[in-house]
């Protein structure tokens, strides 16, 4: 104000001085590699939405735009206490104002006074604060607070929306962002739920692409798995003869030294009794060696989707604010799973369809190509 400035132009001052640091932050966004370490990220994410936040709160504090107060902002609160009193007014009171009360009231005001002359101690400033140069009204800096925190939203958003894209790791690491940015907007207040809005759609979004991609990796390997069961069928009886398979392989009940070796191993998978009857479940089944091989691997890729989503789903399972949430993306994921059978089964028929001309497949794996269009 002693530099000339008008109240407008301080409140300008202070906010693109708060976009720069923003913008420092969200280049480092920009120019982080891709990284398993997503704990750097969560520090800056912390860091960027509470700048957005503390910057928002504190310009309504000192401007005077802040809904839950009527009163002057702290500025002009200030600058009426350090300005000169009207002739009529030092005629009343005989004294003046100076910056020493105002200077006392800082913390370090010891050391200001040690260091700073009377001259500027003892200085009496003069504001004319009525000049129409100086008019802000409440409304006028709210709107003008609020046109900033669009714009730096927009950046935020877009920020975030890069920094998702270089991580990697499923689900469980949405998880963590999306507890961050939950955790960093529970001050609550408009702009918080602004930002929470749009963030959660940025990382459902990329939960979405993230599990979509892992689909698409498992319907990528339908082709060359199946060509690879086709190549070596010849080479094994069981797959080439049902009687062969159901009757001939042998299935030898596991023997007592099986079951010492499995008490040494402790887990329940050396189980000597649970893998026997895990060859019978199959050979009920019509499993036979290839086509459970190529089976085991579409089962595993699926499996580490659904355990990967369920990570995600197992952070909200206790807020009850988020069971919409979790029912919603759950939905979304079954459909996602559905379109990818059905891509799972074109593409094994399409790899039959290009087996030589006449050529049938193998009874066991025609059971279950038969199986997939059922």
């Amino acid at each position: 104000m002693l530099e000339n400035a008008s109240v407008p132009s301080s409140l300008s001052t202070l906010l693109e001085a708060r976009s720069k640091s923003l913008t420092a932050i969200l280049l480092r966004f920009k120019t982080r590699k891709p990284s398993n370490d997503v704990n750097h990220l969560l520090a800056d994410l912390a860091q960027l939405l509470g700048l957005v936040l503390q910057t928002v709160e504190a310009a309504g504090l000192i401007f005077g735009a802040s809904p839950d107060t009527h009163d002057d902002g702290l500025l002009l609160q200030l600058l009426h206490a350090v300005q000169s009193p009207s002739a009529s007014a030092v005629a009343e009171t005989s004294k003046k104002v100076s910056l020493g009360p105002i200077l006392a009231r800082l913390p370090n005001h010891q050391l200001l006074n040690k260091h700073l002359p009377p001259s500027i101690i003892e200085f009496t400033p003069f504001l004319s604060l009525d000049s129409p140069r100086h008019a802000l009204s409440p409304a006028q800096a709210q709107a003008q607070i609020q046109a900033w925190l669009e714009a730096e939203m927009d950046r935020v958003v877009d920020g975030i929306t890069t920094a998702l894209s270089m991580i990697h790791g499923g689900a469980r690491t949405l998880a963590q962002v999306r507890h961050a940015v939950k955790a960093s907007l529970a001050a609550g207040g408009d702009p918080s739920a602004q930002l929470h809005a749009r963030l959660n759609g940025v990382i459902e979004a990329r939960l979405a692409a993230v599990y979509q991609s892992q689909l698409d990796k498992l319907v990528d390997r339908v082709e060359p798995s199946l060509v690879g069961l086709l190549q070596d069928v010849h080479q094994s009886a069981a797959d080439l003869d049902s009687a062969e398979f159901l009757f001939e392989s042998p299935l030898t009940f596991p023997s007592s030294a099986q079951y010492g070796a499995s008490a040494k191993a402790g887990h329940k998978a050396h189980d000597p009794f649970h893998a026997f009857l895990s060859k019978v479940v199959k050979r009920v089944e019509g499993r036979s060696p290839l086509a459970d091989k190529g089976l085991c691997e579409l089962e595993g890729h699926a499996r580490d989707v659904r355990n990967d989503l369920e990570g995600w789903l197992a952070a909200t399972a206790e807020d009850p604010t988020d069971q919409g949430s979790r029912v919603r993306l759950r939905a979304l994921y079954v459909d996602a799973v559905r379109e990818t059978l059905g891509r799972v089964h074109d593409a094994l028929l399409a790899v039959t369809q290009s087996v030589e001309s006449g050529k049938q497949p193998p009874p066991t794996l025609a059971l279950y190509w038969d199986l997939g269009r059922s």
